[in-house]
């Protein structure tokens, strides 16, 4: 033990036992670092206040699935022969494109029945629920206003859903993949 007594190996020694606890350090810190995994972190605002979003089930999510349906369908069921073009093709904007692919000559045969037959029509949402995951149904009552009458029709619709991205185009985060739409009494 006399070769710790020299002043500069004690130096030496100490000065090569903090560079290893400190390479220790950092190797360590760097494999935690890397190894935690993201979490994000998603804050919901609501009329009841701001709070965080801890799962899937949360009150928030339900509320904001339902606000995107109701918008959804006043925009796709809610027109008449001047708006159709305009709210319809706002409510294709979060269709699935193969969705899209098969209603499009639809939508297009109806604005141009409309152009010749001029109505309006409007909804009133009698009940949304949720059968399954990714699946709600909607009953309406449709009012259909044209020259001649005004009859009131009774519509219930199979809406499927996913969840997207949230973009400009779609800020809910939901896409429509599937829309089936059945009269009742």
């Amino acid at each position: 033990m006399d070769f710790l007594k020299s002043k500069l190996i004690r130096s030496e020694l100490k000065h090569w036992l903090l560079v290893s606890v400190l390479s220790l350090w950092a190797v360590s810190a760097t494999i935690f670092g890397l190894s935690k995994k993201d979490r994000v972190l998603l804050i919901g605002i609501s009329e009841s206040g701001a709070r965080v979003i801890t799962d899937q089930e949360d009150t928030f999510l339900k509320e904001e699935l339902q606000k995107f349906v109701l918008q959804f369908l006043d925009l796709y069921y809610v027109y008449d022969e001047k708006t159709y073009k305009d709210r319809v093709g706002k409510a294709a904007d979060v269709f699935v494109e193969e969705l899209w692919d098969e209603k499009k000559s639809e939508m297009l045969a109806l604005h141009e029945k409309l152009q010749k037959t001029p109505l309006s029509q409007s909804i009133e949402v009698q009940s949304v629920d949720l059968i399954e995951t990714g699946k709600l149904e909607v009953v309406l009552k449709i009012n259909i206003k044209s020259r001649m009458n005004a009859p009131q029709v009774n519509l219930k619709v199979i809406l499927s859903y996913r969840d997207n991205k949230r973009s400009e185009e779609n800020p809910w985060g939901y896409q429509i993949t599937g829309i089936s739409e059945r009269m009742i009494e």
